[in-house]
């Protein structure tokens, strides 16, 4: 081959490295998301949704999982960030497990801050029955003209707000990894919720903890819901709930050990 042809085609090259590098630079310093997004949903279209992720898993799995307020106030804390990211898990076992961590305005996660997991399953530790975790919806309404009676509450405490949930960055990225490999390459691996409506969560009162369900659209899609939950383990079912997350693919940032 021409020598020449062969400098050209090397400088040709180096030019298009260079031109992906400067898009990907720009693309980094352009702000992904706000912190500001809007993630509410109403208890009916909750209930609707964690119902058919129940009717799709089976009575006996796992239906969500507990933080506390400490550890979800520590990485909502932390400098630079606009949200925070979940990502589903998977212990050796089998059994589903939650990943949550810090995302910034670029929309890429902070892997080098707070990560949590170790969340507490529900079951067992649902609290008392809710059109989030398993009372039908007729049920919890009544008849039209009957008044609502809303189920007992536990008499002693369950949760006390400090929980430990830290996880290293190596266990989360197993746990992670095991999860992608047991679905299709283009499923969800998880999603991202805003910073503005998650203290609006956590800043209810009587709130030591947030819980998360594992939800389903009609379609199919795996999505994720949030409430706030009391020292008894019971669901703030009643106040702010949020869903709506944005969805990771496509929204996942650039690749770590969390999503790649």
């Amino acid at each position: 081959m021409d020598r020449k042809k062969i400098e050209l085609e090397v400088l040709d090259r180096q030019e298009t490295s260079k031109v992906t590098a400067d898009i990907r630079l720009k693309v980094r310093k352009r702000p992904l998301f706000t912190g500001l997004e809007d993630h509410t949903i109403s208890l009916k279209d909750a209930s609707d949704i964690t119902q058919n992720f129940r009717k799709w898993a089976g009575k006996d799995a796992i239906k969500g999982g507990f933080f506390g307020i400490a550890a979800v106030r520590q990485l909502l804390a932390q400098e630079g960030i606009v949200g925070m990211r979940y990502y589903y898990g998977k212990e050796d076992d089998g059994r589903p497990v939650m990943i949550l961590v810090g995302a910034k305005p670029d929309g890429n996660d902070l892997v080098e801050g707070f990560i949590l997991e170790r969340a507490i399953p529900c079951p067992p530790f649902c609290g008392w029955p809710n059109p989030l975790n398993g009372q039908a919806w007729d049920d919890y309404v009544g008849a039209p003209d009957a008044p609502k009676v809303l189920p007992p509450k536990n008499t002693k405490p369950v949760f006390t707000g400090l929980e430990q949930h830290l996880i290293s960055l190596e266990e989360s990225s197993k746990l992670a990894r095991n999860y992608r490999e047991s679905v299709d390459k283009d499923a969800p691996k998880g999603g991202y919720f805003a910073i503005a409506p998650l203290r609006q969560l956590v800043s209810q009162e009587g709130i030591v903890g947030m819980r998360y369900y594992y939800a389903m659209e009609n379609d199919g899609r795996r999505v994720l819901v949030l409430c706030g939950v009391d020292a008894y383990g019971n669901d703030l079912f009643e106040g702010f709930l949020m869903e709506r997350a944005i969805p990771c693919p496509p929204f996942c940032g650039w690749p770590n050990p969390l999503n790649s």
